[in-house]
Protein backbone atom coordinates (compact mmCIF):
# COMPACT_ATOMS: atom_id res chain seq x y z
CA UNK A 1 0.00 0.00 0.00
CA UNK A 2 1.37 3.33 -1.03
CA UNK A 3 1.50 6.31 1.33
CA UNK A 4 -1.29 7.96 -0.64
CA UNK A 5 -3.49 4.86 -0.39
CA UNK A 6 -2.77 4.57 3.31
CA UNK A 7 -3.74 8.19 3.91
CA UNK A 8 -7.00 7.71 1.98
CA UNK A 9 -7.75 4.58 4.02
CA UNK A 10 -7.10 6.42 7.30
CA UNK A 11 -9.31 9.29 6.17
CA UNK A 12 -12.06 6.84 5.18
CA UNK A 13 -11.94 5.07 8.57
CA UNK A 14 -11.99 8.42 10.39
CA UNK A 15 -15.09 9.54 8.47
CA UNK A 16 -16.72 6.14 9.01
CA UNK A 17 -16.11 6.26 12.76
CA UNK A 18 -17.52 9.78 13.03
CA UNK A 19 -20.60 8.84 11.02
CA UNK A 20 -21.11 5.71 13.15
CA UNK A 21 -20.88 7.74 16.36
CA UNK A 22 -23.36 10.29 15.01
CA UNK A 23 -25.83 7.55 14.11
CA UNK A 24 -25.38 5.87 17.50
CA UNK A 25 -25.91 9.17 19.33
CA UNK A 26 -29.04 9.94 17.33
CA UNK A 27 -30.47 6.50 17.98
CA UNK A 28 -29.88 6.93 21.70
CA UNK A 29 -31.55 10.33 21.65
CA UNK A 30 -34.56 8.94 19.78
CA UNK A 31 -35.45 6.37 22.45
CA UNK A 32 -37.44 7.58 25.44
CA UNK A 33 -37.48 5.12 28.36
CA UNK A 34 -40.49 5.54 30.64
CA UNK A 35 -41.04 3.86 33.99
CA UNK A 36 -44.57 3.03 35.15
CA UNK A 37 -45.78 1.59 38.45
CA UNK A 38 -49.35 0.30 38.19
CA UNK A 39 -52.91 0.38 36.85
CA UNK A 40 -53.10 4.19 36.80
CA UNK A 41 -50.37 4.42 34.16
CA UNK A 42 -51.57 1.35 32.27
CA UNK A 43 -54.91 3.12 31.85
CA UNK A 44 -53.58 6.50 30.67
CA UNK A 45 -50.07 6.12 29.24
CA UNK A 46 -51.08 4.30 26.01
CA UNK A 47 -53.26 7.26 25.01
CA UNK A 48 -50.51 9.76 25.88
CA UNK A 49 -47.86 7.81 23.96
CA UNK A 50 -50.10 7.45 20.90
CA UNK A 51 -50.77 11.18 20.81
CA UNK A 52 -47.11 12.02 21.41
CA UNK A 53 -45.82 9.77 18.62
CA UNK A 54 -48.20 11.37 16.13
CA UNK A 55 -46.15 14.56 16.44
CA UNK A 56 -42.70 13.29 17.43
CA UNK A 57 -40.83 10.54 15.56
CA UNK A 58 -39.36 8.78 18.57
CA UNK A 59 -39.27 5.28 20.00
CA UNK A 60 -40.88 4.70 23.40
CA UNK A 61 -39.67 1.96 25.74
CA UNK A 62 -42.02 1.26 28.67
CA UNK A 63 -40.69 -0.50 31.78
CA UNK A 64 -42.72 -1.52 34.85
CA UNK A 65 -41.42 -1.27 38.44
CA UNK A 66 -42.74 -0.83 41.96
CA UNK A 67 -42.90 2.72 43.31
CA UNK A 68 -39.52 2.70 45.05
CA UNK A 69 -37.57 1.04 42.23
CA UNK A 70 -39.04 3.35 39.60
CA UNK A 71 -37.81 6.47 41.41
CA UNK A 72 -34.41 4.89 42.07
CA UNK A 73 -34.04 4.05 38.38
CA UNK A 74 -34.89 7.65 37.49
CA UNK A 75 -32.48 9.08 40.06
CA UNK A 76 -29.71 6.84 38.68
CA UNK A 77 -30.60 7.99 35.15
CA UNK A 78 -31.39 4.46 34.02
CA UNK A 79 -34.73 5.69 32.66
CA UNK A 80 -35.74 9.07 31.23
CA UNK A 81 -39.18 9.59 32.78
CA UNK A 82 -40.98 8.06 35.74
CA UNK A 83 -44.57 8.01 36.87
CA UNK A 84 -45.39 7.53 40.54
CA UNK A 85 -46.75 9.22 43.63
CA UNK A 86 -45.68 12.77 44.46
CA UNK A 87 -44.41 11.76 47.90
CA UNK A 88 -41.96 9.32 46.29
CA UNK A 89 -40.26 12.15 44.37
CA UNK A 90 -39.98 14.77 47.08
CA UNK A 91 -36.79 13.57 48.80
CA UNK A 92 -34.73 13.40 45.59
CA UNK A 93 -33.27 16.89 45.00
CA UNK A 94 -32.07 16.07 41.46
CA UNK A 95 -35.51 15.06 40.25
CA UNK A 96 -38.01 17.49 38.78
CA UNK A 97 -41.63 16.40 38.95
CA UNK A 98 -45.13 17.62 38.28
CA UNK A 99 -48.22 16.49 40.19
CA UNK A 100 -50.72 15.55 37.48
CA UNK A 101 -53.67 13.94 39.24
CA UNK A 102 -55.32 14.01 42.67
CA UNK A 103 -56.95 10.65 43.25
CA UNK A 104 -59.87 9.74 45.48
CA UNK A 105 -59.16 7.22 48.21
CA UNK A 106 -61.38 4.20 48.61
CA UNK A 107 -61.87 1.32 50.98
CA UNK A 108 -61.39 -2.05 49.27
CA UNK A 109 -63.22 -5.09 50.60
CA UNK A 110 -64.22 -8.58 49.56
CA UNK A 111 -67.49 -8.77 47.66
CA UNK A 112 -69.34 -10.23 50.65
CA UNK A 113 -67.93 -7.88 53.30
CA UNK A 114 -70.57 -5.97 55.38
CA UNK A 115 -69.16 -2.64 54.14
CA UNK A 116 -69.20 -3.65 50.47
CA UNK A 117 -72.70 -2.28 49.76
CA UNK A 118 -72.33 1.07 51.53
CA UNK A 119 -72.48 4.26 49.48
CA UNK A 120 -69.42 5.57 51.34
CA UNK A 121 -67.55 5.00 54.59
CA UNK A 122 -65.79 7.24 57.12
CA UNK A 123 -62.85 6.50 59.37
CA UNK A 124 -64.88 5.32 62.34
CA UNK A 125 -66.47 2.64 60.13
CA UNK A 126 -63.10 0.92 59.66
CA UNK A 127 -61.29 1.58 62.95
CA UNK A 128 -61.59 -2.06 64.12
CA UNK A 129 -61.22 -3.69 60.70
CA UNK A 130 -58.11 -5.83 59.96
CA UNK A 131 -56.07 -4.09 57.28
CA UNK A 132 -54.00 -5.38 54.38
CA UNK A 133 -51.34 -2.82 53.46
CA UNK A 134 -48.46 -2.49 51.01
CA UNK A 135 -45.06 -2.84 52.66
CA UNK A 136 -42.11 -0.45 52.76
CA UNK A 137 -40.84 -2.03 49.55
CA UNK A 138 -43.16 0.42 47.80
CA UNK A 139 -41.05 3.21 49.31
CA UNK A 140 -40.27 4.62 52.75
CA UNK A 141 -42.01 7.93 51.97
CA UNK A 142 -45.14 6.20 50.72
CA UNK A 143 -45.27 4.04 53.87
CA UNK A 144 -44.60 6.97 56.22
CA UNK A 145 -47.32 9.15 54.67
CA UNK A 146 -49.77 6.25 54.77
CA UNK A 147 -49.20 5.75 58.50
CA UNK A 148 -49.22 9.49 59.19
CA UNK A 149 -52.69 9.73 57.62
CA UNK A 150 -53.99 7.24 60.19
CA UNK A 151 -52.51 9.36 62.98
CA UNK A 152 -54.13 12.50 61.60
CA UNK A 153 -57.42 10.63 61.37
CA UNK A 154 -57.12 9.78 65.07
CA UNK A 155 -56.97 6.08 64.33
CA UNK A 156 -54.57 3.32 65.37
CA UNK A 157 -54.69 0.89 62.44
CA UNK A 158 -55.13 -2.83 63.03
CA UNK A 159 -52.63 -4.10 60.46
CA UNK A 160 -53.15 -7.78 59.88
CA UNK A 161 -50.83 -8.28 56.92
CA UNK A 162 -48.20 -6.42 54.90
CA UNK A 163 -47.62 -7.48 51.30
CA UNK A 164 -44.97 -6.54 48.78
CA UNK A 165 -46.93 -6.11 45.58
CA UNK A 166 -50.33 -5.07 44.29
CA UNK A 167 -51.43 -8.50 43.06
CA UNK A 168 -50.89 -10.03 46.49
CA UNK A 169 -52.67 -7.06 48.06
CA UNK A 170 -55.81 -7.47 45.95
CA UNK A 171 -55.81 -11.25 46.34
CA UNK A 172 -55.64 -11.07 50.15
CA UNK A 173 -58.56 -8.62 50.23
CA UNK A 174 -60.66 -10.65 47.78
CA UNK A 175 -60.18 -13.72 50.01
CA UNK A 176 -61.50 -11.81 53.01
CA UNK A 177 -58.24 -11.63 54.97
CA UNK A 178 -58.82 -7.92 55.59
CA UNK A 179 -59.72 -4.65 53.94
CA UNK A 180 -57.47 -2.12 52.24
CA UNK A 181 -57.21 1.62 51.61
CA UNK A 182 -55.95 2.74 48.23
CA UNK A 183 -56.36 5.12 45.34
CA UNK A 184 -59.38 4.29 43.24
CA UNK A 185 -57.17 3.83 40.16
CA UNK A 186 -55.21 1.01 41.81
CA UNK A 187 -58.16 -1.35 41.51
CA UNK A 188 -58.97 -2.91 38.15
CA UNK A 189 -62.50 -3.60 36.92
CA UNK A 190 -61.52 -7.28 36.77
CA UNK A 191 -60.50 -7.51 40.43
CA UNK A 192 -62.99 -9.46 42.53
CA UNK A 193 -63.34 -6.78 45.20
CA UNK A 194 -65.69 -3.98 46.20
CA UNK A 195 -64.60 -0.32 46.12
CA UNK A 196 -66.26 2.16 48.51
CA UNK A 197 -65.36 5.88 48.67
CA UNK A 198 -63.68 6.97 51.91
CA UNK A 199 -64.72 10.36 53.27
CA UNK A 200 -63.47 12.60 56.11
CA UNK A 201 -59.95 11.17 55.99
CA UNK A 202 -56.39 12.48 55.57
CA UNK A 203 -55.50 9.61 53.27
CA UNK A 204 -54.70 10.84 49.78
CA UNK A 205 -52.83 9.88 46.62
CA UNK A 206 -51.28 12.45 44.28
CA UNK A 207 -49.89 11.05 41.04
CA UNK A 208 -46.85 12.67 39.45
CA UNK A 209 -44.49 12.42 36.50
CA UNK A 210 -40.82 13.42 36.69
CA UNK A 211 -37.37 13.42 35.15
CA UNK A 212 -33.75 13.95 36.18
CA UNK A 213 -32.63 17.57 36.03
CA UNK A 214 -29.48 16.58 34.09
CA UNK A 215 -31.38 14.86 31.30
CA UNK A 216 -30.79 16.95 28.17
CA UNK A 217 -33.08 15.08 25.76
CA UNK A 218 -35.54 17.58 24.30
CA UNK A 219 -38.09 14.79 23.99
CA UNK A 220 -38.24 14.46 27.78
CA UNK A 221 -39.69 17.92 28.40
CA UNK A 222 -41.90 17.57 25.34
CA UNK A 223 -43.37 14.36 26.72
CA UNK A 224 -43.89 15.92 30.16
CA UNK A 225 -45.89 18.72 28.49
CA UNK A 226 -48.05 16.16 26.71
CA UNK A 227 -48.74 14.45 30.04
CA UNK A 228 -49.69 17.73 31.73
CA UNK A 229 -51.96 18.71 28.80
CA UNK A 230 -53.62 15.28 28.85
CA UNK A 231 -54.60 15.54 32.50
CA UNK A 232 -55.74 19.15 32.13
CA UNK A 233 -58.39 18.14 29.58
Amino acid sequence: MTAEERNKYIEFMYDYKNEYNDIKENLQKDVLTIGITGPFERKHVPFIVKQFKENDAISIDIKAFNLFTCIEKLNNREIDIAFGLSNNFKNYPDLIYRTIYHSHICVVTSLDHPLSHKEFVITKDIKDEPLIILSKKQGEDYYHDYMEAFRLDGMIPYIKKEVDDLNEYVMAISLGEGIGLSATEVISENDQVAVIPLKESHHHADYAVGYHQDNVKSSVKNFIRYVEDYFRL
